[in-house]
């Protein structure tokens, strides 16, 4: 691990994990929560969520540019624009 966010990112998923392991064995899962097997988002999955379900036709999840006005970013180099941020 790299810092102290990356060991509670990967303690937050593990403990996920293993309450949705729980919730699938036992089958008493709320009804508003809907039915089948819950299981954590695969990375694909997950990206396709970041990204507003537009997929791979957007890189960012605000839109197809990126010059530093809506991100924190280097806005010198700016990707899919000229207009520098």
């Amino acid at each position: 691990m790299r810092c102290i966010t990356q060991a509670i990112a990967l303690s937050i998923y593990r403990l996920r994990a293993v309450l949705l392991g729980k919730m699938n064995a036992q089958g008493n899962v709320p009804a508003v929560m809907g039915r089948g097997k819950f299981v954590l988002p695969h990375e694909d999955e997950w990206e396709y969520a970041c990204r507003g379900g537009k997929g791979n036709r957007q890189p960012f999840y605000f839109g197809d540019r990126l010059n530093g006005y809506l991100s924190n970013c280097d806005g010198n180099n700016p990707y899919g624009t000229e207009t520098k941020g």
